[in-house]
């Protein structure tokens, strides 16, 4: 865009050359349509040759005309990095009609250009901090109760900001979790097609803020057809595809055929496959239920309590209190175990049988606790095909509601591990029918499991 300006004359009226210099870096800086800038004071300072000080005198100046809208603010100081708007319709307003003949259109009052050699000289507004103040969204401001901010109250007739904040009503927080989420999606970390080509050359933080943007389905769908997008790319000899940021942003899975899907369909209604036979499925969707639901109800695997247990639980509390009088009170309270008047450990007449339910837990269902692991950190994570084709077997079950607690309840009872509570995500799937249906889904996967076998054994 920052061409087609220059070319159409734009930088003929524009005042100062540093003036110039700020808004074509700004320009560069936006999301194609305009909706987003953050812009660091100082990385702008140095592309227009000026200031951090001219660069803030410059920004308020655009705030004043109505060609900056200040959205969110982001704190003070050099490296500030607020959060504004670009009005397209004053942009090509300015480039036709001119700076000063658009300010005095609307009657806008803008102060002329400090001179940049002058040290620290500035104006009154300028020495009272007022700067800082008329880059700051505050919640009256935010309210309308202040009419003194040049940054306008919501809501405004910026198109571009109405959809931006549109797409922000997703409830989704860019947090640590989801960062990481998106940062695997970006490395490929659990999926076939490998790493998104030139994904780095937008900052984590933004291609993150896009995503947040996303329904948790759509965050779901944009993950689960990813493959689909890159795969179809290296068909049509795309060497770069488009930034992953834009990817969210224009929802562009929506845009794929059922012929690009079924590339990376080894199963029907399956999901890519991935070494050693296995798929990727989303974590928490309907085939993670069907693996983990099939995992526990096979029971855990066999495991030994050690010999002279009670002995190397005490030796183990001894090692604990040495190091941390927390750490072996910690300790004490996981195994259930108490202090005499002596301070020695007090174990309960059933330690034994207590202690190999809670290790039940933590031991003997792997392959359950590798499903959480992958829950946790992960969009993905890979199972056996006959539970993708069995995932017609689960239901979504809101978390919190009533059957979510039903659920819990009987993994309670039946000492399994409760799934993880997800972080985006509002559903995790369960086998249909709640608790009372799981003995309906174990013999629909036992008789599944046997027609494969004598479908195999036959060929």
């Amino acid at each position: 865009m920052s061409a087609f300006l220059l070319g159409a004359g734009f930088k003929a009226d524009m005042g100062t050359q540093s003036r110039k210099l700020v808004l074509l870096k700004l320009i560069d800086a936006c999301d194609d349509d305009g909706t987003r800038i953050f812009p660091a004071m100082a990385t702008v300072a140095r592309a227009a040759q000026c200031s951090t000080r001219q660069v803030q005198r410059e920004i308020k100046s655009f705030l004043a005309i109505g060609l900056l809208r200040l959205v969110r603010a982001g704190g003070n100081g050099p490296k500030s990095t607020n959060e504004y708007s670009l009005d397209l319709d004053v942009l090509f307003a300015i480039t036709r009609d001119g700076w000063d003949a658009y300010a005095a259109s609307i009657g806008a009052s803008v102060e002329a250009d400090a001179p940049e050699n002058k040290g620290d000289t500035m104006s009154p507004l300028e020495n009272k901090g007022d700067i800082d103040d008329a880059l700051r969204v505050t919640p009256e401001t935010l309210k309308g109760d202040n009419g003194s901010h040049t940054t306008p109250p919501y809501p405004s007739n910026n198109p571009s900001e109405e959809r931006a904040r549109e797409r922000d009503h997703s409830g989704s927080v860019v947090n640590a979790d989801l960062t990481k989420r998106v940062q695997k999606f970006c490395t490929g970390d659990g999926y076939r097609e490998g790493e998104w080509a030139k994904w780095a050359t937008s900052t984590i933080g933004h291609i993150a803020k896009e995503f947040a943007k996303l329904a948790p389905e759509e965050q779901r769908l944009a993950c689960e057809w990813r493959d689909a997008f890159l795969a179809k790319c290296k068909r049509d000899r795309v060497t770069k595809p488009m930034p992953v940021a834009n990817y969210f942003r224009d929802k562009v899975w929506e845009m794929l055929t059922e012929a690009d899907k079924a590339v990376v369909r080894p199963v029907a209604g399956g999901a890519p496959a991935v070494s050693g036979g296995k798929v990727a499925v989303p974590v928490f969707g309907p085939a993670f239920a069907a693996a983990r639901a099939w995992a526990l109800v096979k029971g855990p695997v066999y495991f030994e309590l050690p010999d002279d247990l009670r002995g190397k639980v005490t030796a183990s509390y001894e090692a604990y209190a040495r190091a941390s009088s927390t750490s072996a009170l910690n300790y004490r309270q996981k195994l259930g175990l108490f202090l005499d008047d002596a301070g020695e450990l007090v174990f309960p007449d059933d330690f034994e049988a207590r202690e190999w339910e809670r290790r039940k837990i933590d031991e003997g269902y792997p392959e359950v606790i590798r499903l959480h692991a992958a829950a946790k950190d992960r969009n993905h994570v890979t199972v056996e095909p006959i539970f993708e084709r069995l995932k017609d077997l689960c239901e979504a079950v809101p978390v919190g509601s009533q059957m979510w607690e039903r659920w819990r309840s009987y993994h309670e009872d039946q000492g399994w591990p409760f799934v993880p509570t997800p972080a985006v995500m509002k559903v995790v799937f369960f086998p249909k029918g709640g608790p009372h249906g799981l003995q309906e889904f174990e013999f629909a996967v036992r008789e599944a499991a046997n027609k494969e076998r004598s479908d195999d054994h036959a060929a």
